[in-house]
C-alpha cells in the first residue's frame, strides 16, 4: 500500500513537472563567431535547429550546439533547417551530423552560387543531406512545432503572397513610399529561408541573411510579418540588411544579434534596430571592435566578450500568454518582460 501510494505521488509530481515544461518553448541562439546556429525547442520536446555554423576549428561549432541541446534536454535534432548554402551557415552541417543524429533537413533547394568554395561546400552539405529525410521549404509552407506553428516567409527570393493572422499583419507600413532600394548581390543571401514562429501570443523572427530589398518587400505596401516579440536581426546585423521600413513595421520588443567581434554588428544597422517603436531591450552574440565599440549593449547582455571555443549562447524561454525570459548564458544575466499590451 506505501508503495502504491509513494508511486502514485511520483506520478503526479512527475506529470506536474511535465506540465510546467510543456508550457514553453525555448530558444538558444549560440555564438558561433559570426555565423548562425538557432536551436528552438518546442513545448513537446521537438527540435528545430536553424543553421549550425562553421566547419572546422576542431569541430568548435558543433560542440556548442551539442551543449545547448543538452541544457535543453534533447539528443537530437528532429528538423535541421539551413538558411542559406554560405560556410558560416551550412558548413557546420556535416561534423554535427557526426556528433548527434539529425533525422529530417529542411533547405530552399539548389545552389544560386557557382564558386569553386560555394560548391565545395553545398556537396559537402547534399552528401550528408543523403543520409537522412530531406524537404524542399517554399514561401507559404508551414510546419506544425509542438503546440505552435513556423510560418516560411521567404525562400529562393519569393515571399509569401498574403499577410500572416498575426497582429499588425495586413496594416499600411508607413515609409513605403520614400524607402531606399538597393541594388542585390545575386548571391545565397537573397535566397535565404526566412521564418516566423508563433507559440500562443508570442512570436519569433529569424530572416537569415536576407537584403534590404527582400526585407521591404515583406512590409510593404502592407505589413505581412505582422508584430514580432524576438527578433534575430538579419544578416548578423550587416550593412546590407536591417531595411528601417521593415524592423519599424514588425515593432520588435527584443533584438538578438548573431554577430562576431568583426562580423556584422554593424553600428547603423544596430542603432535603426535601437530606435525601433517598441524596442525594450537588446542582446548580443559578441562584442563588436567595430567604431571602438560604442554602439556595443552592455557587456552584461553579450554572450562572448571576445571569441572563444567555450559554448555561450543567449537563451528566451517562451509562455503562450506571450511572456518570455532572456538569460545570458555566461554570466546568469536574465530579463524578463510580460506579454505584449
Amino acid at each position: 500500500m506505501v508503495f502504491a501510494r509513494l508511486a502514485i505521488l511520483t506520478s503526479v509530481f512527475l506529470g506536474l513537472i511535465a506540465g510546467s515544461f510543456a508550457q514553453e518553448l525555448k530558444i538558444y541562439f549560440i555564438d558561433v563567431d559570426g555565423g548562425q546556429a538557432t536551436l528552438f525547442v518546442s513545448d513537446k520536446g521537438e527540435t528545430l535547429l536553424v543553421d549550425a555554423g562553421w566547419a572546422g576549428h576542431e569541430n568548435r561549432d558543433a560542440r556548442k550546439i551539442l551543449a545547448a541541446a543538452k541544457d535543453a534536454g534533447a539528443s537530437r535534432i528532429d528538423w535541421m533547417l539551413t538558411t542559406h548554402y554560405h560556410a558560416d551557415h551550412v558548413g557546420g552541417v556535416a561534423q554535427l551530423a557526426g556528433t548527434m543524429p539529425i533525422r529530417t533537413y529542411l533547405d530552399h533547394g539548389e545552389n544560386a552560387e557557382t564558386s569553386a568554395n560555394s560548391v565545395k561546400t553545398y556537396e559537402g552539405y547534399l552528401a550528408v543531406r543523403a543520409k537522412g529525410n530531406h524537404r524542399v521549404l517554399n514561401a507559404g509552407d508551414t510546419l506544425a512545432f509542438g503546440s505552435g506553428v513556423i510560418h516560411v516567409l521567404t525562400a529562393r527570393k519569393e515571399l509569401i503572397a498574403k499577410p500572416l493572422k498575426a497582429p499588425g499583419a495586413g496594416t499600411k507600413t508607413a515609409g513605403c513610399t520614400d524607402a531606399e532600394v538597393r541594388k542585390g548581390d545575386g548571391s545565397e543571401n537573397e535566397m535565404s529561408i526566412g521564418i516566423a514562429l508563433d507559440f500562443g501570443r508570442f512570436r519569433a523572427l529569424d530572416l537569415g541573411d536576407l537584403l534590404w530589398n527582400e526585407e521591404g518587400s515583406l512590409v510593404c505596401p502592407v505589413n505581412k510579418i505582422g508584430y514580432i516579440d524576438v527578433y534575430l536581426t538579419t544578416h548578423h546585423g550587416s550593412k546590407p540588411s536591417g531595411n528601417p521600413v521593415m524592423v519599424n513595421a514588425i515593432r520588435p520588443r527584443v533584438a538578438i544579434m548573431n554577430n562576431g567581434a568583426r562580423k556584422g554588428g554593424d553600428p547603423g544597422h544596430w542603432n535603426a534596430v535601437k530606435a525601433a517603436p517598441g524596442i525594450e531591450d537588446r542582446w548580443q552574440l559578441q562584442k563588436s571592435i567595430l567604431d571602438g565599440g560604442a554602439h556595443n549593449v552592455a557587456d552584461e547582455k553579450i554572450a562572448s566578450l571576445s571569441p572563444q571555443t567555450e559554448p555561450s549562447w543567449i537563451k528566451v524561454v517562451a509562455r503562450k500568454d506571450g511572456s518570455f525570459t532572456v538569460t545570458n548564458s555566461r554570466n546568469g544575466v536574465s530579463a524578463s518582460y510580460g506579454p505584449r499590451r
